[in-house]
């Protein structure tokens, strides 16, 4: 799943015209953690930081019950 959601993040972040470096800025994280989420190596990345990323690019993550 957070694969998935690394490879949305990175598909939006491209079609919304962000660079690299001015996404990082928006949700005040290294680039090294975005690389990290884009490209599926985002052990022990905060749930708050994907939610974060999810927000600038229009989506939003819900958890629901069975």
């Amino acid at each position: 799943m957070l694969e998935e959601i690394g490879e949305l993040i990175r598909k939006k972040r491209k079609e919304f015209g962000y660079s690299k470096e001015e996404f990082c800025g928006l949700a005040n994280i290294s680039p090294r953690t975005l690389y990290k989420i884009e490209h599926n190596k985002a052990k022990g990345v905060r749930f708050e930081t994907i939610e974060k990323l999810l927000n600038l690019v229009g989506y939003r993550l819900e958890i629901k019950e069975k």
